[in-house]
């Protein structure tokens, strides 16, 4: 018995110098990345905001400042793989990164932020994680979408350009949105309810919008009213308030009121994001 338990103990007190060399490594990188010198703006003093709990400034913080400040080293402090690919993909502008990442869903948001956050829709058609053509081009679509909003939300409909509408078919009502977007001119969208709602409407126009959270978020975006969003219950009223604040005004203090952490710690990076490539 005496032997097994002198075993056990060293195999305790192994795993603990596993610990601490984990700690010790962890400590010491957060000191090398900590000593980084980045420009001082309003971006990179979101970051450093950045976590709002009283957790460890591991992960969360990295990510935005490499975003940010398009420095990969940043990368090397995130603990979970995924983001750290996501990361790589975007400081490095390689979607090579995202044909890595495990998993569907972070696959797409790995295409569809490394294109608006590079300002390149190219990335798009690097799109090919899916099991048919046919899905693939589906979701290849779904991520200019996704690009040529953010231009009209950013009010660079000037830099939505021709070819990009083309790529919808013709019988698509996308295709009508992307005009209506890069012409800003309501009356292209056929009475589509899915491109009205990116132009001003009244609050009675969600009565028959089939998600109402998204359609009341739009109506505060579109009437730059962010009190639109008391309108809705949590946690939709955070998202709409997140939506707003960096999207619309760029404006911390809107943040600010967001009320669970999580939320407003993610929405923290995105508007520092925004801020500085936008």
């Amino acid at each position: 018995m005496g032997i097994l338990i002198v075993g056990f103990y060293f195999l305790n007190e192994d795993d603990d110098n596993d610990d601490n060399k984990e700690f010790d490594d962890k400590a010491w990188l957060n000191q090398e990345l900590e000593s980084i010198v980045v420009p001082d703006n309003p971006s990179n003093e979101l970051c450093k905001k950045i976590p709002l709990s009283n957790q460890e400034p591991y992960s969360e913080r990295y990510r935005c400042l490499a975003l940010v400040n398009h420095d990969e080293r940043f990368c090397e402090g995130i603990d979970e793989e995924k983001e750290k690919l996501m990361c790589l993909a975007f400081t490095k502008e390689d979607s090579s990164y995202c044909k890595k990442v495990e998993g569907q869903e972070p696959k797409h948001v790995c295409y569809m932020q490394l294109s608006v956050s590079t300002k390149n829709i190219k990335f798009c058609d690097d799109v090919d994680y899916l099991d048919t053509a046919e899905k693939n081009e589906n979701e290849k679509l779904k991520c200019y979408m996704n690009y040529i909003t953010n231009l009209y939300a950013w009010d660079k409909s000037n830099e939505i350009k021709t070819e990009y509408c083309n790529e919808f078919p013709a019988d698509w009502e996308d295709r009508d949105t992307c005009f209506a977007l890069k012409s800003r001119d309501v009356s292209l969208c056929n009475n589509v309810a899915n491109c009205l709602t990116f132009f001003e409407q009244d609050i009675s126009f969600c009565n028959e919008h089939s998600e109402l959270p998204c359609c009341i978020k739009d109506r505060a975006k579109t009437s730059r009213d962010v009190s639109i969003c008391e309108l809705l219950p949590q946690p939709d009223r955070d998202n709409c308030v997140g939506s707003y604040c960096t999207h619309t005004e760029l404006d911390v203090n809107i943040c600010d009121t967001i009320i669970d952490i999580k939320e407003r710690q993610d929405r923290y990076l995105e508007l520092a994001m925004n801020l500085a490539n936008w």
